[in-house]
């Protein structure tokens, strides 16, 4: 295996770890939004890259994202009221 491909399969794993901690640890309060790049997207995001190019996909990207789901799966967690007790002690 060559070193691209094992940071790759590293770095997958990890996402796969992390997503599965999340799902036990917090069951119906864990929402993963994700989109996956055209191969064109693609070749303008990677691990270092932080050019302008870059920034404009990765907005695009959550944008799109955001979009899809944001009056089904997501509108609960929009427009859920937290209910915040304070008190005093001593």
């Amino acid at each position: 295996m060559d070193d691209n491909r094992l940071f790759s399969v590293t770095i997958s794993s990890q996402q796969q770890l992390v997503d599965q901690l999340m799902q036990h640890k917090l069951k119906d309060r864990y929402f993963r939004l994700d989109a996956l790049p055209s191969h064109e997207q693609a070749k303008d995001v990677g691990l270092d890259i932080a050019t302008e190019a870059a920034r404009r996909t990765l907005t695009a990207l959550g944008k799109k994202a955001a979009s899809d789901i944001l009056t089904t799966d997501l509108a609960p967690f929009l427009s859920h009221r937290p209910q915040m007790t304070l008190s005093r002690e001593g």
